[in-house]
């Protein structure tokens, strides 16, 4: 499926700035609102950070969305060693 126009390219480091953002703010700050600071924070879209956490999720459980790139994999697999698996169960 083509891109359009703007649309964010994730990085490896875009999304482990995801899930670490998620990962040291999720007990003291609603996961909404965490979201939303990390779209702003990497000039992207709230839906675009759902689905690139959804993606993740999918990655380490089988559950959520399927459509992962390489980057999200590979940050996903680094994430997984430091912190383990408890935030996508």
């Amino acid at each position: 499926m083509p891109r359009r126009p703007n649309q964010k390219i994730w990085t490896t480091d875009d999304v482990m700035f995801l899930l670490t953002e998620l990962k040291t703010k999720m007990s003291f700050n609603d996961w909404n609102e965490i979201q939303k600071q990390v779209a702003i924070e990497l000039n992207t879209t709230l839906g675009s950070v759902k689905a690139t956490y959804s993606n993740c999720r999918y990655i380490v459980t089988g559950i959520g969305l399927y459509h992962n790139t390489e980057a999200q994999i590979k940050a996903t697999e680094m994430f997984v060693k430091k912190y383990g698996k408890s935030m996508f169960l």
